[in-house]
Formats: structure tokens, C-alpha cells, sequence
């Protein structure tokens, strides 16, 4: 009963915080400029990637000296993650600013630059903090307090955004004020990480990095690579064809976020089923898995791509008025890409499964590599629709050696291993 609380809870969780992320995708296209959509978007993403880091290299670290057997906790351990989350925090700021800066450098000298570069600041650093005590909150099993930290600062964002477009007053800055106030209100007015403790030490804040690093160093790596797949494109897209292309290739990606949340929540369902049948070694006890696997990833595309048709010629007319004119076709191709993601996220399940980190490190490597080179030359010569493309092949391609290659082989390993 526990366990099941805990997946509804963070799928009730996920779901709150994706329909949020699409409503202000949506409240933006509708709102502001697309080249200002695509600087929020560009913006949004490294505040995305601050948060991985900082969950990969403290979280992670956090739930491994938490909860290993036959080792003593360190005192103080959640207090001294938090404070080394803030000092990353500081650090992300810093960093957020020279960049919103920088991104900037050729927008009309009417932009208030600064103030948008130090808006973006702050609200870099009311996410890190309010994204790693979530983090923390369901690492200690109180997810109940992780979902009403998030449920603020989703009616609160909400609150503060319709009453900007409201005012006429919603642009770049702005909406990162209003994010950021939402952050900093869910982190600061909901019950408290941890209670009152001893007066923070700077060489305990030093040991816990150290050990810290030493857990999760591998982890930080992977972290990048995974994100840079998810996202480098729209980076390149922004440095080449304009943030106005950044803002059509991230809109037209909306289409296709509900069927993101249905992998994600399968896989918190089948998490450690897989692990089992991977590590029994049991082939033919993965094939039914696996059958069963891709019913159940495919049944909600089959499903929503007949809404999806016959709701886009009401959305179409708003969007064309807003300047997104190839919409149709970017849409198609993230469909295509809908189908074959199935496929890639299950393969990586079970690689994980099979504990095979190394091989799926290289493995994104490669498929990075193979998407920027593509991605690259589309922006350059082809157009955005050869841009996306670019991106299936690559999903193809990693998806092939995983399943032609990598898969048969641990197989073939783990069977090898039970049988001895």
C-alpha cells in the first residue's frame, strides 16, 4: 500500500507539473513574441539542466550514504546536502546571468538586458533550492509534502501569469519574476526540509562534497550527455537559424508531451520488474515482458494521435496568427519520433536493468555525436523540418544497438552468470 501511495503520488505529481509546463507554453505563444518564446525556452532549459546536475551529483549521493547497510549516516546529512544544493545554487546563478547576458548581445537596445539577466539570477536560484527539497522530500518518503510544494508553486506560477497576460505585462522578465516568486513561496512556505540542527561546519560541508563526488561523480557525465540529447538542438537552432526557429521547433514538441508522461509513468510502475527479469536471466520469461511493455507504451499513442487530429484545425488558426507557420509538418515529424521512442526508452530500461551503465554512457555519446553532426548541417543548409529528421535517425540509431547489439549480449551474459 505504501508503494502504491508512493507512484500515485508521483505520477499525480508529474502530471500537475507537465499540464503546468504546457499551459505556459502555451500562455507564452499566445502572449509574446516567437523570438522571445524561443529566449525563454533557451533560458528554461538551463535552469533545467542546473537542477539534473544538482540531483545527479546530490541526490544521488544523498540516497546512497542515507540508506547504505553496515555504514554510519553522516550527522546532519540532509541540512549539509542542502546547504552544498544552495552553494551550487549561488554558482548556477552566476553562470545563468553571464549567459541571459550573452544571449541577448544582438536583441534591440530597447531590452533591458540587465534586468532580465538579473531577474533570470534569481529565479535560478529559488528553482535549484525548491527542485533539490523535492528532491529530498521523496528521497525520505514524504512525497505528501514533495506533491503540496509543488501544488503551490503550480497555482501560484498560474496566478501570477494570467494576471500578466491579463495586465498586458507578460514578456521574458517578467515571467521569470513571476516563476521565480513562485519557487522561492513553495520552497519557503511549506513545512521545512529539516527541523532545527547544529550550526553548519565548513569542513563537514567539505568531507560530504568529497564523498559526494566520490558516489556520484559518474553520475554527472551522464547527466550532460543525457540532457545535451534532449536539448542541444535547440541551442543550435538558436545560434543558427534565430531564437524565432528555437521557439517553432519547442512549440510544435508540445504536441507530443503527453506521450513523454506515459514512459515516464510506465516506467515507475515496471522499475523493478524490470530489474528482476533482467537480473534472472531468464529469456524466456523477458520476451512476454517485453511484448506486454509495448502494448502498453503504444496503446496511449494509438489513442491520442485521432484527438490530437481533431483538435489541431481549432489550435492551427491561433498558432498561425502568432507567426508559427510550419507547424503541420514539425508536428507530423515529432509523431514520427513518438513512435519510436517506445522503442529507445524500453531498450534503455532494460539496460539499466542489466546494470550496464558503461555501454549506455558510450552509447549516448555516439547517438550525440551522430544527432549534432546531422543537426548541424540541417540547420545550416537543409531547414528545420531536416533538422527533426535529423534527430529520428539518431534516435534510430541509437535504438538499433541497443536492441541488435547491446541487449542480446547482456542477455546471453546474465544467463551465462545464473546458470554457474
Amino acid at each position: 500500500m505504501k508503494a502504491l501511495k508512493r507512484s500515485l503520488s508521483s505520477l499525480l505529481d508529474q502530471v500537475l507539473l507537465s499540464a503546468l509546463n504546457f499551459g505556459i507554453a502555451f500562455l507564452l505563444i499566445q502572449g509574446i513574441g516567437k523570438a522571445e518564446y524561443g529566449l525563454y525556452v533557451q533560458l528554461w532549459l538551463f535552469g533545467l539542466l542546473a537542477t539534473s546536475i544538482v540531483d545527479a551529483l546530490l541526490g544521488n549521493a544523498f540516497n546512497s550514504l542515507n540508506n547504505r547497510p553496515g555504514e554510519e549516516r553522516p550527522p546532519d546529512l540532509l541540512r549539509d546536502s542542502f546547504l552544498l544544493a544552495l552553494l551550487i545554487a549561488g554558482i548556477t546563478s552566476v553562470l545563468g546571468f553571464a549567459l541571459s547576458f550573452w544571449w541577448t548581445r544582438d536583441w534591440p537596445a530597447g531590452l533591458a538586458r540587465f534586468e532580465l539577466a538579473g531577474a533570470y539570477a534569481a529565479y535560478l536560484f529559488v528553482l535549484v533550492g525548491r527542485e533539490f527539497k523535492r528532491v529530498c522530500l521523496y528521497l525520505t518518503e514524504r512525497w505528501q509534502t514533495a506533491l503540496w510544494v509543488d501544488t503551490v508553486f503550480a497555482g501560484l506560477s498560474v496566478t501570477l501569469l494570467v494576471g500578466l497576460w491579463w495586465q498586458h505585462a507578460l514578456n521574458v522578465m517578467t515571467v521569470f519574476i513571476a516563476l521565480g516568486t513562485a519557487s522561492a513561496a513553495a520552497w519557503w512556505l511549506t513545512p521545512a526540509l529539516v527541523q532545527a540542527a547544529s550550526p553548519a561546519q565548513l569542513g563537514k560541508l567539505f568531507s560530504l562534497a568529497k564523498r559526494s563526488w566520490a558516489v556520484s561523480s559518474w553520475a554527472l557525465p551522464g547527466t550532460v550527455v543525457g540532457w545535451s540529447i534532449n536539448n542541444i538542438y535547440l541551442f543550435i537552432l538558436g545560434e543558427f537559424m534565430g531564437a524565432a526557429s528555437t521557439a517553432e521547433a519547442n512549440a510544435s514538441k508540445l504536441a507530443i508531451m503527453p506521450l513523454a508522461l506515459t514512459l515516464v509513468a510506465w516506467y515507475q510502475i515496471s522499475r523493478a520488474d524490470i530489474s528482476r527479469l533482467a537480473q534472472g536471466g531468464d529469456a524466456s520469461a523477458l520476451r512476454p515482458f517485453v511484448k506486454k511493455a509495448a502494448l502498453l507504451m503504444y496503446a496511449p499513442i494509438v489513442l491520442y494521435v485521432p484527438v490530437f487530429v481533431l483538435m489541431f484545425p481549432w489550435l492551427e488558426p491561433h498558432l498561425i496568427q502568432r507567426g508559427y507557420l510550419q507547424m503541420d509538418t514539425l508536428i507530423a515529424l515529432w509523431f514520427v519520433s513518438a513512435l519510436l521512442a517506445p522503442v529507445k526508452f524500453l531498450g534503455m530500461s532494460m539496460l539499466v536493468g542489466f546494470e550496464a551503465f558503461k555501454p549506455l554512457f558510450k552509447l549516448s555519446v555516439l547517438s550525440l555525436l551522430v544527432q549534432s553532426v546531422g543537426v548541424l548541417a540541417a540547420a545550416r543548409w537543409a531547414g528545420l523540418p531536416y533538422v527533426l529528421l535529423a534527430l529520428i535517425v539518431a534516435d534510430a540509431v541509437e535504438a538499433s544497438i541497443m536492441w541488435f547489439r547491446l541487449i542480446p549480449r547482456y542477455v546471453t551474459e546474465t544467463r551465462r552468470r545464473v546458470a554457474q
